[in-house]
């Protein structure tokens, strides 16, 4: 784990109770704050279980490259989040959406949280398909589910809320009235 040099992080130690993981942060000022998290004897740590969607409505193709390759020799977890922004760009440049060129039809969102859940791994060279479905829209967000894809084989499932936001006066806005039916019409005429 990689932490700034004023954190300590103890990777977990046995007490009656169960096992122990904290992390121990001295901010700049010297106040020392602990985060602590016990787990009972003979349990795992939680963690988040996507699953797969039925169906996904756009799929976007994607090599991976050798920069997206981290120390382990496979795909590493902030270069599959490059991925998946270069997918959701396509998918709503399709649905009619500018998110990347500055302008007044630019589509402004922010990443709310993101969950991930490997499923395996991916190496230099490998084509990878981006499946994207949208869900949960409200006035304001939608989700993006990805599946990360090798063939048949799945690379990951990630999850993710998007929220509409206007980047000048840097206040979360609404999805554009069209976004509900851009999407719609989408559904309409393509699915896979």
């Amino acid at each position: 784990m990689h932490l700034p040099r004023w954190w300590s992080y103890d990777p977990g130690f046995l007490t009656k109770a169960g096992k122990v993981d904290y992390l121990l942060d001295t901010d700049r000022a010297g106040q020392k704050n602990c985060v602590i998290r016990v787990f009972p004897k003979n349990e795992a740590m939680p963690h988040i279980k996507l699953k797969a969607r039925p169906s996904y409505e756009y799929a976007h193709p994607l090599k991976v490259r050798v920069t997206d390759i981290n120390y382990g020799g496979h795909l590493g977890n902030e270069a599959l989040l490059g991925l998946i922004h270069e997918a959701r760009a396509a998918f709503l440049q399709k649905l009619g959406f500018n998110t990347v060129k500055k302008g007044e039809d630019l589509l402004g969102l922010i990443i709310a949280d993101i969950a991930v859940n490997f499923k395996a791994e991916a190496f230099a060279g490998d084509q990878l398909m981006i499946d994207c479905q949208i869900g949960e829209v409200t006035q304001k967000s939608f989700r993006l589910f990805h599946r990360i894809r090798r063939e048949k084989d799945v690379v990951a499932l990630v999850e993710t809320g998007l929220i509409a936001y206007d980047y000048q006066d840097r206040k979360i806005a609404s999805l554009p009235k069209g976004f509900p039916q851009g999407l719609d019409h989408f559904r309409n005429k393509e699915n896979i």
